[in-house]
C-alpha cells in the first residue's frame, strides 16, 4: 500500500513539473505559472505607489507652493529659516542706518538671492514630484499588460485540471486505505496492553477536618494597609506633577526673576467664553478688581513713563491670554482714557468673538497693502462698545503671517496709532514654535507673559523667557491665570506686586 502511495505522489509531481503547476498552502493547485503570482504582487505594489505619487501630485497641482509637502521639505525649511534670520538682521540694521549703508545693501542682496534659491528649489521639487508620478504610472501600465498576457496563457491550460484531479483522487484513495489498516493495527495493540496496568498510588487524598472559611479580620486589616499605601503613593505622585508647573506668584518670581503683575483667580462657575469682558459687565466681581490691579501695576512698571504699547502673549495656546488682553484694555481705559486693541494673532484670531464683531477686514488687510492708512478709521478700526476703547481685528487669516508682521507697514501702523491713542494693546500668537510674537516684542514698549497656574510647565516658561531676552524684549512681568486662591495667603496676594516695584 505504501508503494502505491509513493507511485501516486511521483506521478502528481511529474505532471505538475511538466505543466508548471503551483501547489498552494491549502493543498489545492494553481494552474497559473509562478510568473503570474509574482506579476500580480508587483502590480498591486505598483498601484499602491502610483496612488501615493498621484495624491501628492494632485495636491501640488492644486496648491502649488502652498502645499504642505513643499513646506515640510527639509531643504526648503532650512532655506526659509535662513531667510527669516537675514530679514531679522536687516530690520535691526535698518532701525539705526540708512538704506545705503554697506551692510544693509549686502543683506538685501543676500535676501534677494536666497529668495531666488528658494523659488528654484520649490520648482525643482514640483518637477521631481511630477516625474515620480509619471514613472509610477508607466510602471503600473507595463505590469498590467504583462499580467493580461499571462492570464490569457492560463485560460489555454484549463484542460490540465481534469487530469490533475484524477491523479489526486487516486492518491487520496490509497491514503484512506492505509489509514484504515493502521487504525485497526493500533486498536489491536491497545486491547492487548489493557490486560496489564502499571498504575501506583503515591499519596492518598486527605479529607479536611472543617469547611474552609476566609479570615475576614486579616483581610480587612490588609485592605486598610494597602489602601493607605496606595493613597500616600497617589499624593506623592500628584505632588511630583504639581512641582513641574508654577502655581503661585512666589514661584513665578523665584523661577523667572520677573515680577508678578497680578493673579487672576480661578472661578469654576465663570464661563469666560460667554462673559469675556468681566471688567465692563461685572465690575464688582473679584476678577474684575484683579484686572484693575494689573492695569495699575502696568502703569507703574516704568519709573520714567508708562509703556504706550503693550504686547500680551503666552508660551503656548489656551493660557487665557485673549480674555486677559480684553479685560486689561478695558481696565486701562478707566485710568488712561482712549485706547485700542490690535489682534495680531494672524494664525488663530479670537478677539472679534469677544466683541461679537465680524472679521472680514482687519490687520491682515492693511499689512497686505489692500488698504491705506487714511482708510483705517471706520473701515478697519471699529468701536468695541466700551467707552474709549477701539479695536482692529485680525482680518482674514493670511498664508504668510510672519512676513506681514515683519514688514515696515507694521511699524508704520504702530507709529500712527501712538498719535491717535493713549495706549495700544497687542494680542499676539504664542511664543513657542512661532516668530510672530518674538518680532512684535521688539517693537512694543513692554511685553506681558500670561501663564496658566498649575498647567504651564516650568521648562516652557523658562524657554519663553530665554527667547524674549535673546531679542532684548522689555518684559514687564507675568500674569498668573486660573489661580486657586484657597491655596494662597491673602496677605501675600495683596502686597506682592507693590513690594516688588518699591525695590
Amino acid at each position: 500500500m505504501k508503494k502505491k502511495i509513493e507511485n501516486s505522489e511521483k506521478a502528481i509531481n511529474k505532471f505538475a513539473s511538466r505543466n508548471k503547476l503551483i501547489f498552494l498552502d491549502n493543498g489545492k493547485v494553481s494552474l497559473q505559472n509562478k510568473d503570474l503570482t509574482r506579476i500580480a504582487n508587483d502590480l498591486n505594489a505598483a498601484k499602491t505607489r502610483r496612488l501615493g505619487k498621484e495624491a501628492l501630485y494632485k495636491e501640488i497641482k492644486e496648491l502649488g507652493t502652498e502645499s504642505t509637502a513643499i513646506s515640510n521639505n527639509s531643504l526648503i525649511q532650512g532655506l526659509q529659516k535662513e531667510l527669516a534670520s537675514l530679514k531679522s538682521k536687516y530690520l535691526d540694521l535698518s532701525r539705526n542706518f540708512t538704506p545705503d549703508y554697506p551692510e544693509i545693501i549686502h543683506l538685501k542682496t543676500r535676501i534677494t538671492a536666497l529668495q531666488d534659491t528658494i523659488k528654484q528649489e520649490m520648482d525643482n521639487f514640483i518637477k521631481s514630484v511630477e516625474s515620480d508620478y509619471n514613472a509610477a504610472l508607466k510602471q503600473e501600465n507595463n505590469l498590467k499588460r504583462e499580467f493580461a498576457l499571462l492570464q490569457k496563457k492560463k485560460i489555454n491550460s484549463q484542460g490540465l485540471e481534469t487530469t490533475y484531479n484524477i491523479l489526486t483522487s487516486e492518491l487520496e484513495l490509497n491514503k484512506g486505505l492505509l489509514n484504515d489498516l493502521l487504525k485497526r493495527y493500533n486498536e489491536t495493540g491497545v486491547a492487548e496492553s489493557s490486560k496489564a496496568t502499571s498504575i501506583q498510588i503515591i499519596d492518598r487524598a486527605l479529607y479536611p477536618n472543617a469547611p474552609y472559611k476566609p479570615n475576614k479580620q486579616l483581610n480587612f486589616l490588609l485592605s486598610i494597609v494597602f489602601g493607605l499605601m496606595g493613597g500616600i503613593g497617589l499624593v506623592f505622585l500628584m505632588e511630583y506633577f504639581d512641582n513641574t508647573t508654577i502655581r503661585t506668584a512666589h514661584e513665578v518670581e523665584k523661577e523667572t526673576h520677573l515680577p508678578t503683575l497680578g493673579m487672576i483667580p480661578f472661578q469654576k462657575e465663570l464661563k469666560t467664553e460667554n462673559r469675556p469682558m468681566i471688567v465692563q459687565y461685572d465690575p464688582a466681581n473679584p476678577i474684575a478688581e484683579a484686572f484693575r490691579s494689573i492695569s495699575t501695576f502696568i502703569y507703574l512698571s516704568s519709573s520714567s513713563k508708562p509703556p504706550k504699547s503693550i504686547l500680551v502673549t503666552s508660551p503656548v495656546e489656551k493660557e487665557g491670554k485673549t480674555t486677559i488682553c480684553v479685560n486689561i484694555a478695558s481696565a486701562l481705559t478707566e485710568s488712561l482714557g482712549k485706547g485700542i486693541i490690535i489682534d495680531a494673532d494672524l494664525r488663530k484670531p479670537r478677539i472679534h468673538h469677544s466683541f461679537q464683531l465680524d472679521n472680514e477686514t482687519g490687520l491682515s488687510t492693511y499689512l497686505s497693502g489692500n488698504t491705506e492708512f487714511e482708510g483705517l478709521d471706520g473701515e478697519l478700526i471699529k468701536p468695541t462698545g466700551v467707552k474709549g476703547l477701539s479695536i482692529m481685528t485680525s482680518g482674514p487669516v493670511p498664508p504668510n503671517p510672519s512676513e506681514l508682521l515683519l514688514s515696515s507697514r507694521m511699524k508704520d501702523l504702530l507709529t500712527a496709532l501712538y498719535t491717535m491713542y493713549n495706549f495700544v494693546i497687542i494680542d499676539a500668537a504664542p511664543i513657542l514654535g512661532m516668530s510672530d510674537s518674538v518680532f512684535l516684542s521688539t517693537v512694543a514698549d513692554g511685553t506681558i507673559l500670561v501663564v496658566k497656574a498649575g498647567e504651564t510647565p516650568r521648562s516652557v516658561i523658562e524657554e519663553s523667557k530665554r527667547i524674549l531676552n535673546s531679542v532684548h524684549a522689555s518684559l514687564l512681568g507675568v500674569v498668573l491665570n486660573g489661580v486657586k486662591m484657597d491655596n494662597l495667603k491673602y496677605g501675600y496676594y495683596s502686597s506682592y506686586a507693590s513690594s516688588y516695584f518699591k525695590k
